[in-house]
């Protein structure tokens, strides 16, 4: 027995399935969002909005919440490769190469000649939140957060999801003419036996959010802080890792590390983390408060299918790669971007079905060519 119906159903509540519900609304279409966690992200996650992305957002209308709550012009400028911010032995404290980035210095003229929107960095942890904020200001139905998708099935017709309230247990049966899988890969592909092309595993990686005043070691406009500490002995042997602030510039308060994790470690341990940290960027005494440390394991794959059926994969559903160029968020935004006016037309009854169909070729090639240059740019930073 079906308790709901709706046009849409999105599992996934975070960057892809929020731009989604909010796109939707935007075009009046009807549509349900659950998503398993209670909250948007605790981590910072990715950061980097390029300038399409921020032309998505002035379309979306959140474009202006996310400039308020991000970081561009000064603070965004350049990136950075150090061999340490501290130390006081030869070499240490040395900034042996920049470069331009993001709109910043020279790149600054082309960048305003190609688009009115520049780009931004707004890390996962303050943008979910006001996307949230909006997508429930506009959504035609509650966002369903502390919700899991179960048993799925799919025909000609649509999808049938059973939904489980993850606190009251309660359980409700949702009817869909169509489904859009933004829950990273973790749910929806499976149950459907779609898999990933390309590798699982490339690296074990660790990022440490934490408090701290770098104030007199980092310029206010580099974005990216690339440490490469050959003295370093403490750093799991691989003596290099990048510094980000999540707030604005040298000033932010707020910062997060990313770094191999120890292939010695057997758990996450924050003391031994912050440790390393202090050793990698030769500050012993630095004083550091820890809000949070992940442990995730870097990627580089894509989908077998983008669409399957009235079934259809976005953002880390259908593809995750390097961090290294930034454009894995983005990635996602252009498939958020590329499928919901098609989907709005097809349930509004103004253009044929097989219109989906054009999903997955214009994507794939952009991804594919995303992911090759991350990886490029992922080996380039294995060699410095």
């Amino acid at each position: 027995m079906v308790d709901i119906h709706v046009p849409i159903l999105i599992v996934g509540g975070g960057a892809s399935g929020l731009s989604s519900s909010i796109s939707l609304s935007n075009l009046g279409v009807d549509h349900l969002l659950i998503e398993r966690h209670p909250t948007t992200s605790h981590a910072p996650k990715a950061h980097i909005l390029n300038q399409r992305t921020m032309e998505i957002f002035r379309q979306l209308g959140i474009d202006g919440l996310v400039y308020g709550a991000g970081s561009t012009g000064q603070h965004l400028q350049n990136s950075t490769w150090r061999t340490s911010l501290g130390g006081d032995e030869p070499g240490d404290g040395r900034v042996f190469a920049q470069i331009d980035a993001w709109g910043g210095g020279e790149l600054r003229e082309i960048v305003e000649k190609t688009g009115p929107n520049p780009p931004c960095s707004c890390h996962q942890i303050k943008l979910e939140p006001l996307m949230h904020a909006h997508a429930a200001k506009v959504a035609p139905r509650p966002l369903l957060f502390n919700h899991e998708a179960g048993d799925l099935q799919v025909d000609d017709e649509g999808v049938t999801v059973t939904v489980t309230d993850r606190e009251s247990g309660q359980q409700t049966v949702v009817r869909a003419d169509y489904l859009v899988a933004a829950d990273a890969g973790r749910s929806i592909a499976p149950a459907m036996g779609i898999g990933w092309i390309g590798a699982t595993k490339l690296q074990d990686n660790v990022s440490i959010h934490f408090k701290a005043d770098l104030s007199d070691f980092v310029e206010d406009g580099c974005i990216l802080n690339w440490i490469v500490n050959l003295g370093s002995s403490d750093s799991f042997g691989l003596a290099s890792g990048v510094l980000v602030p999540v707030g604005r510039g040298g000033l932010s308060s707020d910062w997060v590390m990313h770094f191999a994790f120890p292939p010695d470690a057997v758990e996450v341990d924050e003391e031994v983390l912050t440790r390393r940290m202090r050793s990698l960027l030769k500050l012993p005494d630095l004083s550091v408060e820890v809000h949070q440390v992940n442990h995730w394991v870097l990627e580089s794959v894509i989908t077998e299918a983008f669409q399957s059926g009235r079934v259809f994969m976005v953002g880390d559903a259908a593809h995750k790669h390097p961090p290294t160029i930034g454009i894995g968020m983005n990635s996602a935004f252009g498939d958020t971007s590329n499928l919901m006016w098609k989907l709005a037309w097809i349930v509004k009854g103004l253009a044929e079905p097989r219109l989906l169909e054009s999903y997955e070729p214009e994507r794939r090639p952009v991804i594919q060519r995303n992911i090759d240059c991350a990886n490029t740019t992922y080996y380039s930073h294995m060699i410095v």
